[in-house]
């Protein structure tokens, strides 16, 4: 099992303060003799239509020096865990959690993040270090 992130605490405080039930810390996912494994899934009910909504999220701080290659591994382990989220459990969406200054360097407003998120189909759960809470699920 992989080491996890500095903010998972974060992330999954966070969740939990959104109403969000944390379901699998962490998510195992299983391909024929391959285990891969997402930081955190959780479900949220809505109680008027008694429906589930569920979620996987891979949480990344974007906190190294070289921002680039946290880039890199970020977006790779986006496409694998989405394009085996759509074969195992479909119903479940990703979304990779990154601090707000992460977001507005990388994405907000960047020709380069915006060619990501729509080539790639990103969503994001933007979260603030400090405050420990999500600022805004995108899209």
């Amino acid at each position: 099992m992989p080491p996890r992130d500095i903010y998972h605490d974060i992330i999954v405080t966070a969740l939990i303060q959104a109403g969000w039930l944390i379901t699998n810390d962490p998510l195992r996912l299983r391909w024929m003799e391959r285990k891969v494994y997402i930081d955190l899934a959780a479900t949220h009910i809505v109680a008027a239509t008694q429906n589930n909504r569920l979620i996987a999220v891979e949480v990344k701080n974007f906190a190294s020096a070289d921002d680039v290659s946290e880039l890199e591994k970020g977006l790779g382990q986006y496409i694998l865990y989405q394009t085996l989220l759509e074969v195992i459990e479909p119903e479940r969406s990703l979304y990779l959690a990154i601090p707000d200054t992460a977001y507005d360097e990388f994405f907000k407003d960047n020709p380069i993040g915006e060619i990501l998120i729509r080539k790639c189909g990103l969503q994001f759960v933007v979260y603030n270090v400090l405050r420990r809470e999500i600022l805004e699920w995108i899209p």
